[in-house]
């Protein structure tokens, strides 16, 4: 998280989009090694999810916190920031029971879950690119 900030202020002039888009495809890539790579030994394992949990949060940082008081003005930062983090907390329960049941219809079979973990990072990288392309046409300005 401070280094998502550190490098959006210091190196992007506060743009976060940037940032966020590049930590995004770090979590791609950190979910396709530990799809891939994860079950060849316990250090390959702990260096992909370490990466995921680096990459995941520096996001999640910048849009819950400076986002939010971007977006919302700092007058309904907190509401943003409300809002925000409520809809994280939702589709944190929805992926546990939807991983849960999944896990259980297929027998405790890994490899569709890592494939559900990299389509997700893979999903967010394509609509955080959106948003960077309708930055770029002046059509947003997150």
């Amino acid at each position: 998280m401070i280094v998502a900030g550190w490098l959006s202020d210091r190196f992007f002039r506060s743009r976060r989009t940037i940032v966020s888009f590049l930590f995004l495809l770090g979590l791609t890539a950190s979910c396709l090694v530990m799809w891939k790579l994860g079950g060849t030994s316990l250090a390959v394992f702990g260096a992909a999810l370490l990466l995921i949990g680096f990459t995941l949060y520096g996001p999640d940082a910048l849009m819950t916190g400076a986002g939010a008081i971007e977006v919302g003005s700092r007058a309904n930062a907190t509401l943003a920031a409300g809002i925000i983090n409520g809809m994280g907390q939702v589709g944190a329960v929805v992926q546990a029971l939807a991983i849960g049941k999944l896990y259980d219809k297929l027998g405790g079979q890994l490899g569709p879950i890592f494939l559900l973990l990299v389509g997700s990072a893979v999903m967010a990288t394509l609509l955080l690119g959106v948003v960077l392309i309708r930055n770029r046409l002046g059509k947003s300005a997150l």
